[in-house]
């Protein structure tokens, strides 16, 4: 992902979700934290409520992203990382939304992959 704000000047910004340090579930928010690539380093934290991922993924189902998609040579393997996240996600918010105890820390990504894996 390529972050720009006409603040920045000509700075770019990359931050790779991929390489996110930490997810959680902290309500009412699901918070990213991570570090950008070069040439800032500067850490991040994203803070989403649940309208945020509701918007997120409805932007996400809009043509342009689906077309992007169809078009792309890892399409199939960024959508089975998709749909398993997306999953996942969904499953433990629910969960949690209905009462459900949050999982232990050992199955939150803390390390930036899902349960260990990369």
């Amino acid at each position: 992902m390529i972050l720009w704000s006409k603040g920045l000047g000509k700075l770019v910004l990359n931050m790779r979700l991929s390489e996110r340090s930490g997810m959680k579930a902290d309500a009412p928010n699901v918070v990213i934290d991570g570090t950008m690539g070069a040439p800032t380093f500067w850490s991040y934290s994203v803070n989403l409520d649940e309208k945020d991922v509701v918007e997120f993924l409805e932007l996400l189902m809009q043509p342009a992203p689906v077309r992007f998609l169809i078009g792309s040579d890892q399409r199939w393997s960024m959508l089975g990382s998709s749909l398993s996240g997306i999953g996942h996600f969904v499953v433990r918010t629910i969960y949690r939304f209905l009462g459900g105890r949050a999982q232990p820390a050992a199955q939150e990504d803390q390390t930036g992959s899902e349960n260990g894996r990369a």
